[in-house]
C-alpha cells in the first residue's frame, strides 16, 4: 500500500539555490514496482529511468505563473476539482517546461539558463521535482514524446481572475417571474462558438480556474458541447446552471463524457404549487427528476442542488 507522510520537501544545491514546497511524500512497497517497469503514464509510480523520458503535465492540471515584481509564486490548478494551491515560483517554471515534447536534458538545460544554475544543480532539482509530481500523478512520463501541452501566458497583473460566468444564450423554455435576465427568446447577436473560445483563452491567461456556464437555459445553447470541450482543452473546471427540464439520462452521460464537473439545478420550493408558481406549469416534477438517484450516480458528488 501507499504510505502517506506529510512533510516539507527541500532541495538544496551548492549554489545556494533553494526549492521548497509542502508535499505529500509517498513511498512504495518494493513488491509494487515490477522489475520490468520502465515508465508509466499517470500511475503515480516512481521510475528508475525517469531521466530518459519525456514529461508532460496531465490534462487534469493547469500551472499558472506570475511574472511580476513582488509576486514570486505559481499556482497549480486541479481542473477536475475546481481547486488550486500555491506552489513555489521555480517549481511552476519547471512544470511549465514539461510540455510532453521535451526530454529530461532539454528541460534541465532550459531551467539552468532561465534561473541561472549550473547544469548539474538544475539536473538535481528537476529530477526531484519530476519524481515527486510523477508520484502525485500530476506529471505523465513516457519514453517517447507526448501530445504537446498548452499553458497560460505568464500573469502580468497582481491579481488572478479565478472564476467567470458566461451567459451563453437568452433562450429559455421557462418564464420565471423572478428572472433577472428576462430570458425567453433567442436574441440576435448572441456569441458564436469562436467568440466564446476567445473569451476562454483570455480568461485562462488571467489565471482562470473555474468556468460557470449559464443562460437563459444553457442546455438550449447550440454550441454548448463545443464550448465545454474547448474549456476542458484549456484545463478549466466547468459547471452548468440549468432549470433541469431538458436533462435526460442520455444527456447527463454526454455531459459527464465532456468533462462537466458540476451541475446546478434550480428548484424553488419543495412542492409543485410553490415551484410552478415561479417556473411555469408542471415543471417541478421534471426538474426534481433531473436530480434523481439515477442521474446523481452518473455524476457522483458533482451535481449540486441549489434552493433559491
Amino acid at each position: 500500500m501507499l504510505r502517506v507522510v506529510q512533510t516539507r520537501f527541500v532541495v538544496v544545491v551548492p549554489v545556494m539555490f533553494l526549492l521548497a514546497m509542502t508535499l505529500y511524500v509517498k513511498t512504495l512497497e518494493p513488491t509494487q514496482v515490477p522489475s520490468e517497469t520502465l515508465l508509466h503514464v499517470g500511475t503515480g509510480l516512481v521510475i528508475d529511468r525517469i531521466e530518459e523520458g519525456y514529461s508532460r503535465v496531465g490534462n487534469s492540471y493547469q500551472v499558472h505563473l506570475w511574472d511580476t515584481v513582488g509576486k514570486n509564486q505559481g499556482v497549480l490548478v486541479f481542473a477536475d476539482k475546481g481547486t488550486e494551491e500555491s506552489i513555489a515560483h521555480d517549481i511552476a517554471i519547471a512544470l511549465r517546461l514539461m510540455t510532453g515534447q521535451r526530454c529530461f536534458s532539454q528541460i534541465v538545460a532550459i531551467m539552468a539558463d532561465t534561473i541561472g544554475l549550473e547544469y548539474r544543480d538544475a539536473e538535481i532539482a528537476i529530477k526531484a521535482i519530476l519524481e515527486q509530481f510523477a508520484l502525485e500523478g500530476v506529471v505523465e512520463v513516457s519514453l517517447s514524446p507526448l501530445p504537446e501541452r498548452r499553458f497560460s501566458l505568464p500573469l502580468k497583473l497582481t491579481y488572478q481572475l479565478k472564476v467567470i460566468q458566461l451567459q451563453l444564450t437568452n433562450k429559455c423554455n421557462m418564464s420565471c417571474a423572478h428572472c433577472y435576465a428576462e430570458s425567453g427568446n433567442h436574441l440576435t447577436g448572441e456569441m458564436e462558438s469562436n467568440e466564446v473560445f476567445n473569451l476562454i483563452d483570455e480568461f485562462v491567461d488571467l489565471g482562470g480556474c473555474r468556468l460557470f456556464l449559464t443562460g437563459g437555459e444553457v442546455l438550449l445553447y447550440k454550441h454548448l458541447d463545443a464550448v465545454i470541450s474547448y474549456a476542458k482543452s484549456r484545463h478549466l473546471f466547468v459547471y452548468l446552471s440549468t432549470n433541469g427540464f431538458s436533462i435526460t439520462e442520455e444527456r447527463v452521460e454526454q455531459l459527464v463524457a465532456l468533462g462537466v464537473g458540476a451541475v446546478n439545478v434550480s428548484i424553488d420550493g419543495d412542492n409543485d404549487e410553490t415551484h410552478d408558481r415561479f417556473r411555469g406549469r408542471c415543471r417541478f416534477r421534471r426538474s426534481s427528476n433531473s436530480n434523481s438517484a439515477e442521474h446523481r450516480t452518473l455524476i457522483p458528488e458533482k451535481i449540486e442542488q441549489r434552493f433559491r
